[in-house]
């Protein structure tokens, strides 16, 4: 409309050479009129949704890794994938990065601790345990106890609760269940930074195997093992995990 009151001003107040010059510009508006309906229709043609407008919405991806960075994309608290049935299955980690769930390292399950970074939370897990709940240790395990017919270990559970040191408060049935000697029942083995370590130690029961098996199976408990790793974190931060080396960032306060 600017263009054609533009050339209607040439033609009425201009000389000769203006009025070719509005013809020009009329011209060249009509033909511009004329590409822009034929586009219309030839997109409505191919695919009707090409010509309606819709607004921005954030991501709905599902099981994918490598995240941009939540504030860099615009999206702030909305940077979060939603696996197919609608549920969110990863979140961005604010690093460029993103986790994506690994069995029950998931999203809804670790937001039952509303004190840490989700997200922090899913590395460790995943580092931890690769998301399985009856996951253990590899470190020292007792050559002459076992569990489901496997020596028991040091750790069980997704945040691989300690079943000397860490078991409080969460577990009262894991007190006093488990005792290491210093006694080794295979050879020392070297490490790669050149410690030695105990691969198979000799472990007393003192409140006897079903006391022992008891502690195991609730810590087991995908619940309450995330409850515990939550009240580790509260107390420490990631300090009680090795695996907090993975994160770029530790968020100790929400």
């Amino acid at each position: 409309m600017f263009f054609i009151a533009l050339a209607g001003y040439y033609y009425i107040l201009g000389g000769e050479s203006a009025k070719e010059k509005a013809k020009t510009l009329i011209s060249s508006v009509i033909a511009g009129l004329v590409i822009i309906f034929a586009s219309f229709i030839l997109l409505k043609f191919i695919n009707p949704d090409l010509i309606h407008f819709k607004t921005i919405q954030p991501p709905q991806l599902s099981g994918v890794g490598n995240l941009p960075d939540c504030s860099k994309v615009g999206l702030g608290d909305q940077c979060a994938l939603t696996t197919t049935s609608g549920q969110i299955g990863a979140v961005g980690d604010g690093q460029g990065g993103g986790i994506a769930e690994k069995g029950q390292c998931t999203v809804s399950n670790l937001s039952a601790c509303g004190a840490w970074n989700v997200s922090e939370a899913m590395t460790i897990c995943q580092h931890e345990s690769q998301g399985l709940t009856d996951s253990q240790g590899g470190a020292d395990p007792c050559g002459n106890l076992f569990y489901n017919g496997k020596p028991v270990a040091i750790s069980y559970g997704l945040f691989q609760i300690n079943l000397k040191d860490s078991t409080s408060p969460e577990f009262p049935e894991c007190q006093g269940v488990l005792t290491y000697t210093k006694e080794c029942l295979a050879p020392l083995k070297t490490l790669n930074n050149g410690k030695q370590y105990c691969p198979s130690r000799k472990c007393v029961a003192p409140k006897g195997q079903a006391a022992l098996d008891k502690c195991i199976a609730a810590i087991t408990s995908k619940e309450r093992n995330i409850k515990q790793g939550c009240n580790m974190f509260q107390k420490n931060c990631w300090s009680p995990w090795t695996t907090a080396s993975f994160l770029s960032t530790k968020t100790c306060k929400k």
